[in-house]
């Protein structure tokens, strides 16, 4: 069994060991505006930490409204 993985990696695998090095600070962190967290996908964090924040916003949905019917009596004088 590997004890040190990454110096395993280096000595072994090293353009592997650099591309997952380079994956990793490619991976773009962000903070959450609501906790000031540093998360690394905004959405699975929110759906699993803020869930009241999707119900809220899903109750404030604008209901559609209905086109009304153009009246054409104008238009062709009737």
């Amino acid at each position: 069994m590997v004890e040190d993985v990454e110096e395993h990696m280096k000595r072994k695998h090293p353009k592997y060991a650099e591309y997952l090095h380079k994956r990793e600070e490619k991976e773009a962190l962000s903070i959450c505006g609501y906790c000031g967290r540093m998360i690394k996908d905004w959405r699975k964090h929110v759906q699993e930490s803020h869930p009241e924040l999707i119900a809220t916003y899903a109750r404030k949905k604008k209901p559609k409204q209905e086109e009304e019917e153009e009246d054409f009596t104008k238009m062709f004088n009737l």
